[in-house]
């Protein structure tokens, strides 16, 4: 017996031993007997009867359990594996509450963790499952909520916790590096993956997953109490890597996505009550409305390429090199990223002044994109915070001149009042009068690319006079710091709280709102010259649940866009095709087994490469960005919780200085203090980090703001996980 399953006898004697017996006898008539539809409507109509007091199943007053939710919960209460896939807003939580009630009603000693990808969703799922199951004892946890309990305490104390996927791959990998008590798949009954889509690749669901196939296929899976049961919930698996949109390669993806979550039971999909879910999703598809482009004669436009090209000619000048890509493409951005990089790896004034030309050259970018989305006003503004004029060394005359060129454009602009709106602008405030004039309670999305675009986007808004008092718009981004766009979680609630009772009726938004954070029901949803793939179509979809409600696409004609839009409209069309070719029984069963064989073989091959990637780190140092001035060397770094990197070598106080407020700042589990700085040039390295329950404190390091040396070779990365190498975790 597990530890857990030694703790948990105090939760058993809350049913009664008649109760348990008749739950399990119930079951057990009634599996070899019924019909899928015969078993979800007899598992529903029979709930308060079958389970225990303390694991009821209630619906709220006036509503009840809808057939094709019945249906799709069927297979889970059936106690198999399988991913039930139901478009946004029809009930997928639900679906999991009732197989929640009916999984603790046959095991009262039954422990269920309910994992969530979005740090916003971890409190969201733990409340609504609460309220159809009211007695349940449930707790959320999160990397910043500031639990000082461990997963394994929580989980001993609750019968479900809902966490993020970062905080359960930490509890596996801690329980492998210590002997403390962990949280591990052993001690876990039932456990629910939510946006199981995500699972792919090195995501953290994919991490957990693994670690499950192994225990399977090293032979525990003849004790099902070695193993929980899997639930995955998704609106749409999606149709995978797949540009040409081909049925067989589609199906390949929905294979390996079963494999990975051991969906014996495939991916549930509803069947026999279509008429009733069609119903109630309520769910229009997008409206394409392609507009033209700006015209090329444009002089704010013209304004915008020739000074561009003045400092594209500088750059191939004097370093020759030059952009392939046309400007109005990302493109165009990641190869100006990419150059500044490189010129990183170089110190002195002339590299100095290529990175500072590279600089102009990414704000003018950012300028050109938002001209091509909203106004010249808007362009200028956003010109104006992201340029950089100033500088701790003393100007060179090149950069003087690059001074010189942006004050020019600046003074040129002022003399420009294009004649012609943006006509995407213009189609946009024609949807949005008409929509909220011809109702007055309408709700509304409006989905754009970025921070930028949603807060210009909300500044035109306000000022339409037509508009003013029937349309209260705002923005929703994603966590972040405010001073670039970004909101904390309090403000995002706080924002949609307002949205739900009426003091707002349109949030412009980013991709934060396709999944994740809980949205009224909407009737009008438009995403404005945004489009990502197949899987976000469907989610953003899903946001149009209001009776009568309207879905558009606004982009311009001709563009890279509108075929993006159409492809993901195909491959959304193409996954629900597959899905109809999916094996079922022995046959799916031998399909999985085998992938599962062949991905653990490709895993240990990986972990081979990645044993090789942790003692390359002995031959790796740290280099200061700003001076080349040494660190430490990639050794003595480490992993702490799911994504700091902080350095242990006891010498870094030697080589490092600390400026900025004494007082910490906290931010969930962690403190943050003062800015860590190149004792040499004075760059920046990082931040110190104080984990008060944990008795750490150390500074952790930014990617971004140092070099990797190596072989003789200096190398920049923006990211951790694009490294080559591998870190160890904290123990």
């Amino acid at each position: 017996q597990s530890s857990m399953e030694t703790v948990t006898q105090s939760s058993m004697e809350t049913a009664t031993q008649s109760s348990m017996e008749s739950a399990a006898q119930l079951i057990m008539e009634v599996l070899p007997t019924l019909s899928t539809t015969e078993l979800t409507n007899h598992c529903a109509e029979s709930m308060d009867h079958v389970m225990p007091p303390s694991f009821t199943f209630t619906m709220p007053a006036g509503k009840k359990l809808r057939d094709y939710q019945k249906e799709l919960a069927a297979t889970g209460v059936d106690g198999t594996n399988c991913v039930v896939c139901a478009p946004t807003g029809t009930g997928k939580t639900l679906i999991a509450s009732v197989v929640v009630a009916s999984h603790l009603a046959k095991r009262p000693d039954g422990k269920v963790l309910f994992l969530v990808n979005k740090v916003p969703l971890a409190e969201q799922q733990s409340q609504e499952i609460k309220q159809y199951i009211p007695d349940l004892q449930a707790q959320f946890i999160t990397g910043d909520s500031g639990i000082q309990l461990s997963l394994f305490q929580l989980m001993r104390e609750n019968n479900m916790v809902v966490c993020t996927d970062g905080v359960f791959v930490n509890e596996l990998k801690m329980s492998a590096l210590s002997s403390a008590q962990r949280l591990s798949l052993k001690d876990i009954t039932l456990l629910i993956i939510d946006e199981c889509h995500n699972a792919k690749k090195n995501s953290p669901y994919a991490m957990i997953m693994e670690q499950y196939i192994k225990i399977k296929l090293d032979g525990h899976e003849k004790s099902p109490k070695r193993l929980p049961q899997i639930l995955g919930l998704t609106a749409s698996p999606g149709a995978g890597e797949n540009p040409q949109g081909e049925v067989d390669k589609t199906l390949e993806h929905l294979l390996n996505l079963c494999a990975l979550l051991d969906a014996q039971g495939s991916i549930r999909v509803v069947k026999e009550n279509v008429t009733e879910l069609v119903h109630f999703s309520n769910q229009p598809d997008f409206d394409l409305l392609k507009t033209k482009p700006r015209d090329s004669s444009d002089l704010f436009l013209q304004l915008l390429h020739s000074t561009m090209r003045s400092l594209e000619l500088w750059v191939e000048k004097n370093f020759r090199v030059s952009c392939p890509h046309a400007r109005q493409f990302q493109a165009y951005e990641n190869w100006v990223v990419s150059q500044r990089n490189l010129s990183e790896l170089r110190h002195g004034p002339r590299e100095r002044d290529l990175r500072i030309a590279l600089n102009h050259l990414q704000c003018y970018y950012n300028a050109l994109k938002m001209y091509l989305d909203l106004n010249q006003s808007d362009a200028i503004a956003i010109l104006r915070e992201k340029i950089i004029l100033t500088s701790k060394h003393k100007a060179t005359s090149n950069e003087l001149e690059f001074q010189k060129v942006f004050h020019n454009f600046i003074e040129q602009a002022k003399g420009i009042q294009s004649p012609v709106q943006n006509p995407m602008l213009v189609r946009l405030h024609q949807l949005l009068h008409e929509q909220f004039c011809n109702d007055s309670f309408t709700r509304g999305i409006v989905f754009v690319t970025t921070k930028d675009t949603a807060q210009r986007m909300c500044y035109w808004l306000k000022g339409i006079p037509q508009l003013t008092g029937i349309v209260k718009p705002s923005i929703v981004t994603g966590q972040g710091k405010e001073e670039v766009g970004g909101m904390t979680l309090q403000m995002q609630r706080s924002t949609i709280e307002q949205f739900r009772d009426g003091h707002l009726n349109l949030l412009v938004a980013t991709t934060v709102l396709e999944e994740g954070l809980d949205v009224p029901a909407c009737n009008l949803v438009i995403r404005y010259n945004h489009v990502t793939n197949e899987i976000a179509r469907v989610q953003a979809q899903g946001r149009a649940r209001a009776k009568g409600s309207r879905c558009y696409a606004i982009m311009i004609m001709d563009s890279t866009k509108v075929l993006q839009e159409m492809l993901n409209k195909e491959k959304g069309d193409l996954t629900l095709e597959a899905m109809e070719f999916l094996p079922e029984g022995n046959k799916l069963e031998i399909e999985i087994r085998t992938r599962q064989e062949q991905l653990l073989k490709d895993r240990e091959r990986q972990q081979q490469q990645q044993q090789l990637r942790l003692q390359q780190c002995n031959h790796v140092d740290l280099l200061c960005k700003g001076c080349d001035a040494f660190i430490c060397n990639l050794a003595d770094v480490r992993v702490v919780g799911e994504s700091h990197h902080v350095i242990i070598d006891d010498e870094i106080n030697t080589r490092c200085v600390k400026r900025g407020p004494t007082t910490p700042t906290k931010k969930g589990e962690i403190e943050l203090g003062q800015k860590v700085l190149c004792g040499t040039c004075e760059k920046e390295w990082g931040v110190m980090i104080k984990w008060p329950h944990k008795g750490l404190h150390y500074p952790a390091i930014k990617c971004k703001h140092v070099l990797f040396y190596s072989d003789g070779r200096k190398t920049p990365y923006r990211q951790w996980k694009g490294i080559p190498f591998a870190i160890e975790q904290y123990q």
